[in-house]
């Protein structure tokens, strides 16, 4: 007799398809690891003024409901902010006048566990909790990315807007180990990407889900012989990724031309107002979104010179899992399991920055060791087969506690 398989409510703030930018590649994953053990339904919780989520057939849920949550104009956001003990983005969509839909979405479904991702749509859970045992993923720790922030060197303007979310920020980073205190306390256990997140928490019940990426197919073969790009790839809106293609830009170019003076910055990443004033480069080029990143990563140097964010870089673990050469910052490979020298290079300064990219691109030997070792690493740490032992360890520990 087939044994009848439990049951797994999937809540999500970030559509899962399509799998990027990062974040939603990781609810993809976590996803996709689930319908292999559960039978789950899914139940996504997206702006009302964007569309409805999809989820694949092949991934295999139950069912799969979108609840509406209304935006919030600057104003009434700053105001609900302002008023409540709930950080900015959790404000600034109105996720507390869904509460009543997603409680009787989840009365509707029967379910051992739900899995919630992530901590800013916690004012829509009922009662701070359904029913049944709760996994909530932070992903990235966001007071941890606000302390990068504040700590990292300025370089943005100092407008009425950047000194209001400034002031924010402040207050922010409080209000975020507010509400992981409060999350731990009500939930059976909560997941973040890296060993490093978890002893920052310093929580019992911490599961460690890293992020992981899904390669299309294998590759094998030595490495592609380097050209003179490097790649930049990420979300233009993310403030850390704006300022990381500042440096590259305005302090990397500069010296890397002078020794490669074809030398070309190639930029994935929907283009926004912030980058109008790089669009005349000549040295700088921006492809916007791109259907197929493994042909920009072929024969490319990925750069990763950010110097605030939080959890960990997927644009490393993808660039890993192409054989793509990698230069990053110490902040830009934090929290993934690689050593400086044998799995990727890492420069802080600017100009090392660009001497390192100027090593790659002279010395393919240097190239093959770096990308067989961190495509080994890939294969040992951030596959989907791997990201799913760490999905199953979770749901055990949750369920034998629920």
């Amino acid at each position: 007799m087939t044994q009848q398989r439990r049951r797994v409510v999937f809540v999500s703030t970030r559509p899962v398809w399509p799998p990027f930018p990062g974040a939603n590649l990781r609810a993809h994953l976590q996803l996709r690891a689930l319908v292999e053990d559960f039978d789950v339904d899914a139940i996504f919780l997206l702006p009302a003024d964007e569309p409805a989520a999809v989820v694949p057939s092949d991934v295999g849920v139950r069912s799969c409901a979108t609840i509406a949550v209304p935006r919030r104009a600057a104003p009434q956001a700053l105001a609900r902010w302002a008023r409540s003990r709930w950080p900015w983005d959790a404000t600034k969509l109105a996720y507390e006048l869904v509460r009543g839909d997603l409680v009787a979405a989840l009365a509707q479904r029967e379910h051992e566990l739900v899995w919630l991702i992530d901590s800013s749509g916690w004012p829509a859970m009922p009662g701070g909790r359904s029913d049944g045992a709760l996994l909530v993923d932070f992903d990235d720790l966001e007071d941890y990315k606000i302390e990068h922030r504040r700590a990292s060197e300025p370089r943005w303007p100092s407008g009425a807007k950047d000194l209001l979310f400034r002031m924010i920020d402040r207050i922010d980073m409080q209000r975020w180990r507010r509400l992981q205190n409060v999350v731990r306390e009500a939930a059976d256990g909560v997941l973040v990407c890296s060993d490093l997140d978890c002893s920052r928490l310093g929580f019992t019940d911490v599961h460690r889900v890293p992020n992981g990426y899904l390669l299309p197919q294998a590759i094998d073969g030595p490495a592609p012989q380097i050209d003179h790009r490097l790649l930049f790839a990420g979300n233009l809106t993310y403030r850390p990724n704006l300022e990381a293609l500042q440096i590259l830009i305005d302090r990397v170019m500069p010296v890397l031309r002078q020794e490669v003076p074809d030398a070309q910055l190639r930029v994935v990443g929907a283009v926004t107002p912030d980058v109008e004033r790089w669009l005349r480069d000549p040295a700088v080029a921006f492809l916007g979104r791109v259907e197929s990143i493994e042909t920009e990563l072929r024969g490319a140097i990925c750069t990763a010179p950010l110097m605030s964010g939080g959890g960990t870089r997927i644009k490393i673990v993808e660039a890993f899992a192409h054989r793509a050469p990698v230069v990053a910052t110490t902040v830009g490979a934090e929290g993934l399991d690689v050593v400086d020298g044998e799995h990727l290079i890492i420069r802080d300064d600017p100009v090392q920055f660009a001497h390192a990219c100027v090593e790659l691109m002279r010395s393919p030997d240097i190239v093959e060791r770096l990308t067989h070792a961190a495509a080994a690493l890939y294969d040992a740490e951030y596959t989907p087969a791997v990201v799913r032992t760490f999905v199953q360890a979770a749901t055990r520990a949750a369920l034998a506690d629920g």
